[in-house]
């Protein structure tokens, strides 16, 4: 092959596979187990399926991973006997992508075995960008399992910052029983 053509095909081929190239986008789930969480603030939460002494005990099996993380909000006046009386709590976690879908698992119960009323508010890079309220009617003392209760499907490729706040100052109790993620 003469040294001009042979130029000319290693271009050529070297194009065709530079073309060929496709973005491929692939799903990760993040366990709440994963120590890439940053639980806020300090012993607030409980890692549910070690806890024995918590209310609510959905079935592990039920659970990706057979794990979740357990916080309580008790709003004002319940809070004064309560270790983080008023405070919000926080879960904080970064990943790199274009999407991210949050699941929980609900309580169906008014009060009994603890109230499983939800109050979520949602910040991305810092700012608020979606809230999740449920308020059970009934004491079913039931679960409903991979409720998603956040989803952001259209991000700008990049890092970004998910902040989950349980509760809201001077507002009523929330229950968050928070399971995994999914982010693209």
């Amino acid at each position: 092959m003469p040294r001009n053509l042979y130029a000319h095909f290693r271009l050529y081929l070297l194009a065709s596979l530079l073309l060929d190239v496709k973005a491929t986008f692939r799903n990760f789930t993040i366990d709440d187990s994963d120590p890439s969480w940053v639980y806020g603030p300090y012993g607030a939460w409980n890692i549910g399926n070690e806890c024995h002494g918590c209310d609510a005990q959905p079935e592990a099996e039920l659970v990706y991973n057979q794990t979740w993380h357990d916080a309580a909000f008790y709003a004002p006046p319940n809070s004064q006997t309560m270790a983080f009386p008023n405070e919000p709590f926080t879960a904080n976690i970064t990943f790199n992508g274009t999407a991210i879908y949050v699941f929980c698992i609900m309580l169906n119960s008014a009060t009994y075995p603890i109230f499983g009323d939800s109050d979520m508010i949602f910040h991305m890079d810092g700012i608020p960008v979606s809230t999740y309220q449920n308020t059970p009617t009934e004491n079913l003392d039931t679960y409903t399992y991979n409720v998603p209760v956040f989803a952001m499907p259209s991000l700008e490729y990049g890092l970004h910052r998910l902040m989950i706040q349980n509760g809201v100052p001077n507002g009523t109790n929330a229950l968050i029983l928070l399971d995994y993620i999914i982010f693209t």
